[in-house]
């Protein structure tokens, strides 16, 4: 019973990931992130 959790679990992650791509949403907007972390070599 636990893997079938597990894998369903699995498979809505990547539905969700499937249609941010598709739909071409930008995270950055959306979560409302400042564009100074989006940068990962960039550390405050």
């Amino acid at each position: 019973r636990m893997m079938a959790i597990l894998f369903f679990y699995i498979w809505l992650l990547g539905w969700n990931v499937h249609g941010w791509i598709s739909y071409r949403v930008n995270y950055k907007y959306v979560f409302r992130f400042k564009y100074q972390y989006s940068e990962p070599w960039k550390v405050d």
